[in-house]
């Protein structure tokens, strides 16, 4: 399954809603923001160049030109392992081997191998939940 990301138009967002309905933005801290606000806010990044604001998750190779957002695989596997220590995530439950059915505690990453907490390298670990089925990037977090 491909994501797709996508983003608001900034010029779209203050010309096609109505006063009083743009209430969907924080400032820095993550306080709302007031639609009088929010207005001021975008006119600002107008001001300094930017047409687009992201929704949701921002995207790496986004085409603000017309293009888009040119898909994304969702993470999985090892890619999905990696992320998750890339993250912070300090010990992450991983099945290895023949069906993945042989289960190791990993802990960080060392000359391109996944260390486990027993000191063993790994090069394919895969996140699995406490019941050994294997995670998804949405069940991570991702």
């Amino acid at each position: 399954m491909t994501i797709f990301h996508m983003k608001q138009s900034i010029a779209g967002c203050l010309r096609n809603n109505r006063i009083g309905t743009i209430d969907f933005l924080e400032d820095g801290k993550g306080n709302p923001l007031s639609d009088a606000e929010a207005r001021v806010e975008l006119n600002k990044l107008l001001a300094k160049g930017h047409t687009v604001m992201p929704v949701g998750d921002d995207c790496e190779g986004f085409d603000v030109f017309g293009g888009g957002c040119p898909g994304h695989e969702p993470l999985a596997g090892s890619d999905l392992t990696r992320a998750m220590l890339e993250r912070g995530d300090k010990a992450i439950m991983c099945g290895v081997g023949p069906g993945k059915s042989f289960f190791v505690l990993v802990t960080g990453i060392e000359f391109g191998e996944f260390l486990t907490s027993t000191g063993t390298y790994y090069l394919d670990p895969v996140p699995v939940n406490n019941k050994g089925e294997i995670l998804t990037a949405q069940e991570a977090g991702f």
